[in-house]
């Protein structure tokens, strides 16, 4: 199922906002609405319905989902959906507790799956409040866990000592405002007490005979998001949506996780385990492009046993982050882009260290690998319309750089830190000066310490031939200034003309 079908079905299970009320809303207008919202996704829908006084039943209501392609379908059952006008102009929505998800996956490679998951909730309670174009949610459940009901792999029934799954959200609550239009908006706030999950997988016999045990935990989750989704548009055609104006700023964070695994494979036992003090993910996306920003701290990965591995392996960060913005639609203008990397304080355990270092001549300082890049490009293709993409089989240039701001550079580790920063543009009308590629022009300061006595170091123990230090110094003297005690700086510079100097010296 695709991500944006996934929150559309999450979004229907958990409910969504509230606020007070404007207007009246009735058992109809809320129903009438989920039918347009689900519809909009692609869903089809069937039910029974009832209407008694201020009371709405739908029964055996079924909401199917087709993949493209004849590769399979999605089908959600509700037994029964109740609708309460309250007569302060809100409605009461009971849900039922259980809540069957089937699927029927048949992809044009590989192996078949069907069967069911089994959503249950524990005192599920919403109430929608508004008027018709204008609808908040309130929902909470003291708990909602997905199970695995069955499932037929090839048409072979799986049982559930050979795979087990067990998903369960606790304490949860939501708030979700609609704004019912050609475009439909929402705001929504979520939180959950605890999430936690299990997977058992075993084969039995085989070659790839083993088993799998996963479980994890995740503590203080929340979810805060805006968007805007068209309707009456193709949810399959990423383009045509973004031409409606879909759009969405969501965010994720968590305040602490833990996984373990206990798994027998072919070649051997593995255990392991993982904690993490917190960590966070915020996706945004529409006309001006998408950006995707996570990051997580304080990260323990212990491994007590690896195949053909003679003792476990351990290994912290302080800090893992990762960002990206890239533009997704052609435009007559320049449009940002950027990629960020950090792996910050990153440490291995003793063992490791003693492997190639038993006498601790390097530092065991933590090491950090760190980028930061930002700058400017133009798209030339809308590669998400599948008709413009196929021209870039045919080897069109998707697009033209035009800018690269390197923001920082950072790279430390035993004893030594090589860091810098510049930036360049380029010339997108000249690819002849640099072979094909546009003529840049700017500067890249760099900044090397500690270099020669790491290089010392790794000499003494063996690890490095002399022959190969004297090499490398001749070029950091070439291309480096002495600035201080083991500190090197260098300028690297490309100048109008297309000439390439180190410190003030041509190189090309």
């Amino acid at each position: 199922m695709s991500l944006r079908n996934s929150i559309s079905l999450s979004a229907f299970v958990f409910a969504l906002a509230a606020s007070p009320s404007l207007a009246d809303v009735t058992a109809d207008d809320v129903w009438a609405d989920w039918k347009s919202y689900m519809e909009g996704f692609g869903y089809t829908l069937t039910a029974s319905e009832r209407l008694d006084g201020s009371t709405l039943t739908i029964s055996n209501l079924a909401m199917t989902y087709l993949l493209p392609e004849g590769e399979g379908s999605f089908t959600t059952k509700l037994p029964n959906l109740i609708f309460t006008e309250t007569g302060s102009g809100s409605v009461n929505v009971t849900l039922p507790t259980e809540m069957p998800l089937e699927f029927d996956m048949k992809p044009p490679q590989g192996d078949s799956a069907k069967g069911v998951l089994m959503v249950t909730q524990q005192n599920p309670v919403m109430v929608v409040s508004g008027d018709p174009t204008d609808m908040t949610y309130t929902s909470s459940s003291d708990a909602l866990t997905v199970t695995l009901a069955s499932l037929e792999i090839d048409g072979s029934e799986i049982s559930t000592e050979q795979f087990d799954m067990n998903v369960t959200l606790a304490d949860l609550s939501a708030v979700t405002r609609m704004e019912i239009g050609d475009v439909r908006g929402y705001t929504q706030n979520m939180s959950m007490g605890a999430l936690t999950y299990s997977i058992l997988f075993d084969i039995p016999d085989g070659p790839d005979a083993g088993n799998l045990d996963l479980k994890g935990s995740m503590n203080g989750a929340t979810f805060s998001g805006t968007g805007k989704i068209p309707t009456n548009t193709d949810v399959n055609d990423v383009n045509a949506m973004l031409d409606a104006g879909f759009a969405i700023d969501g965010g994720f964070s968590f305040d602490a996780g833990e996984t373990r695994v206990n798994a027998v494979t072919p070649d051997g036992p593995f255990a392991a385990t993982s904690t993490s003090e917190g960590g966070s993910a915020r996706v945004v996306m529409g006309d001006d492009g998408l950006t995707y920003d996570a990051q997580q701290t304080n990260l323990v990965v212990s491994a007590q046993q690896i195949p053909q591995f003679p003792f476990p392996v351990s290994f912290e960060m302080g800090k893992s982050a990762f960002n990206l913005t890239m533009p997704l639609r052609a435009k007559d203008s320049e449009q940002d882009f950027a990629f960020g990397l950090t792996l910050g304080d990153f440490s291995v355990s003793e063992v490791i260290w003693n492997l190639f270092d038993p006498a601790a001549q390097l530092p065991r300082d933590p090491a950090t690998i760190a980028l930061d890049l930002t700058g400017k490009a133009k798209v030339l293709l809308n590669f998400m319309d599948p008709e413009q993409a196929i021209l870039l089989e045919n080897g069109t240039a998707p697009g033209e750089l035009n800018a690269l701001n390197i923001n920082s550079i950072l790279l430390s580790a035993a004893g030594a830190e090589v860091s810098g920063n510049g930036a360049f543009t380029f010339d997108n009308s000249d690819t002849t000066t640099f072979d094909g590629m546009p003529k840049p022009e700017g500067a890249l300061d760099v900044r090397v310490s500690g270099a020669n006595g790491l290089m010392d170091t790794l000499v003494s123990m063996g690890l490095l031939p002399q022959e190969q230090v004297l090499g490398a110094r001749m070029m950091m003297g070439l291309f480096g200034v002495q600035q201080g005690d083991d500190v090197l700086t260098s300028k690297i510079e490309v100048n109008p003309e297309g000439h390439v100097l180190a410190n003030g010296q041509r190189l090309r």
